[in-house]
């Protein structure tokens, strides 16, 4: 059958959190082809989404992607015959890629959506920032998650933390890994549904991410931002250039990214430094106060300099206070 190619492109992409390389779960690596569906499962994040193509086999991701993003013909010719996918376009190439004739339903295992309840249109883009404080790696497990509760939602990697204020339709608080969450980063979440052992959500664009939850223990974050200003503090608007220019040298920690930002009398220094080499910036500010230098990721900086959020210091911390949501970073004395 003749496709778009950027059509089936842009699906199988959306799908392409669900796929793994793990050897735990045979066709992890596969896009799983049901006519009218393809499925990606990797045991933590299930992806479904609605297509034209017919088709009933596991198709290895990698070959098939690198293809279709190669291609440049606006239709696609697909079928599948003797076990293989068969790509042929307007006479010119034909391509074919080894498959699985059978398909493994693993998804099964993730429990169907119940009532579909609408989320504020800033829920996905609040679940982005908010994961963007949990840590990539840790022996901590809630560290590498965000805990969502019908208030809310807030992270934590022990040295950041973030709260975003918005209703969530959940019944309880819940943890959802962190690389889960980056299943639905740039897409818009039009609604949510909860499931004893799985959250669901909806894309506007027809795509479904279904993540594992977890009921796990949390962090208590109460004290830290309840903190009483010792100061404020206004970064200047020079500083996203200064960062870009550091791009190279930020270190890349647990988290992600980060900056180190060091303040004197009337001075701020922004310094980078990896295995390539370090960077070091200094601009003037108007700041008096003690020396103290404090990690922050660079992702949070253009939120605050965007909107011109007005920055805390506390005893052991900088704060930024937006209209929904609260970060801290800690900060400690440096000569």
């Amino acid at each position: 059958m003749k496709v778009n190619r950027a059509e089936i492109l842009r699906q199988l992409e959306a799908c392409s959190p669900g796929l793994s390389n793990t050897d735990n779960i045979e066709q992890a690596n596969c896009f799983m082809l049901t006519p009218g569906r393809i499925v990606t499962f990797n045991d933590e994040i299930c992806c479904t989404h609605d297509t034209t193509l017919t088709l009933t086999c596991a198709v290895p991701a990698k070959p098939l992607l690198e293809t279709l993003r190669k291609l440049s013909e606006d239709e696609v010719d697909i079928e599948y015959k003797e076990d293989r996918l068969l790509l042929k376009c307007a006479n010119v190439r034909k391509i074919g890629i080894n498959v699985h004739a059978d398909v493994v339903s693993h998804a099964e295992a993730v429990e169907p959506p119940g009532e579909w309840i609408d989320v504020p249109p800033v829920f996905a883009d609040a679940l982005a920032m908010v994961a963007e404080a949990a840590a990539k790696e840790s022996d901590q497990f809630s560290l590498c998650c965000v805990q969502i509760s019908p208030n809310g939602m807030q992270a934590t990697d022990s040295f950041q933390a973030i709260r975003y204020k918005l209703p969530c339709p959940v019944t309880k608080n819940i943890l959802v890994k962190k690389t889960a969450c980056a299943a639905v980063n740039g897409l818009g979440i039009a609604c949510m549904s909860e499931t004893p052992n799985w959250v669901h959500w909806k894309t506007y664009t027809g795509l479904q991410v279904s993540v594992r939850k977890y009921a796990e223990e949390f962090p208590d974050l109460g004290e830290i931002f309840r903190a009483d200003s010792v100061g404020t503090l206004r970064f200047p608007h020079s500083l996203i250039d200064s960062l870009q220019k550091a791009a190279a040298f930020l270190a890349d920690t647990g988290s992600g990214k980060q900056a180190v930002l060091r303040l004197k009398t009337n001075k701020l220094m922004i310094r980078g430094q990896n295995e390539n080499g370090f960077y070091e910036e200094i601009r003037d500010i108007a700041y008096d106060g003690p020396s103290i230098s404090f990690g922050i990721n660079p992702k949070y900086v253009q939120t605050l300099l965007k909107h011109d959020y007005p920055c805390n210091l506390t005893d052991s911390a900088l704060r930024i206070r937006g209209e929904s949501f609260s970060y801290i970073t800690s900060k400690e004395n440096v000569l």
